[in-house]
């Protein structure tokens, strides 16, 4: 007779600091790197996440998927005075992160521990462009979300953009990234593209038109 599976719930995150090759400290959540501290040379070394800076200083940032801060940091050292809200909504990285990577010290950042999905809805209705940078970067691992391409929640996102602002998403290559693509070019003009690795970084504009969000 067929034992019954025992309903384990959700997998609880494993967090933890390591040492980064070249210096530094790297945040791993079940083993895979998911933030690092950054260092004297700034974007030019701090892996894929460098390549998420925009070209442009913005005055307010919005960063989706905050993890240990590096996008933050990175805004902080390239464009000081910047604004950014960082949306995590897992509380073991955020304690790991501000026990042993200095998140709280990052100038301009205020962290809000939530779930993305849900704040970008409430948001979007509460103050549409208010953002003119918004970092999509939403993983569990080395997994992306699932919905984090949705044509929903892209266009919650194009809301909270302004007309000139930029939005930066990072995927990674797979079989999956022609179609990732396409869904995001669906919402957003696609401006850049650029890789490191096994990292595929979309540097995107809103479009001229965009369909307004549902009352409901």
């Amino acid at each position: 007779m067929a034992k019954k599976r025992r309903n384990r719930g959700p997998r609880r995150a494993v967090v933890q600091v390591a040492p980064r090759a070249g210096g530094g400290l790297a945040l791993e959540v079940n083993g895979v790197v998911q933030s690092v501290t950054v260092g004297e040379r700034g974007p030019d070394d701090a892996g894929y996440w460098g390549l998420m800076i925009p070209p442009e200083r913005p005055a307010r940032a919005l960063l989706l998927g905050l993890g240990g801060g590096t996008v933050a940091a990175l805004l902080a050292k390239v464009y000081p005075g910047c604004e950014i809200v960082g949306i995590e909504r897992e509380a073991s990285v955020l304690a790991t992160a501000r026990a042993e990577l200095g998140l709280d010290e990052i100038a301009g950042l205020r962290v809000v521990e939530a779930d993305a999905f849900a704040w970008v809805g409430e948001h979007a209705r509460s103050e549409p462009g208010t953002f003119d940078y918004i970092a999509l970067d939403i993983y569990e691992g080395g997994r992306l979300v699932a919905g984090t391409l949705g044509t929903l929640f892209l266009r919650e996102v194009a809301t909270l953009l302004a007309r000139d602002g930029w939005l930066a998403v990072n995927l990674t290559t797979t079989m999956r990234l022609p179609a990732q693509i396409q869904r995001v070019e669906n919402v957003f003009a696609l401006t850049d593209t650029r890789r490191l690795w096994g990292n595929v970084v979309l540097l995107l504009r809103p479009r001229d038109e965009s369909p307004p969000l549902s009352a409901g």
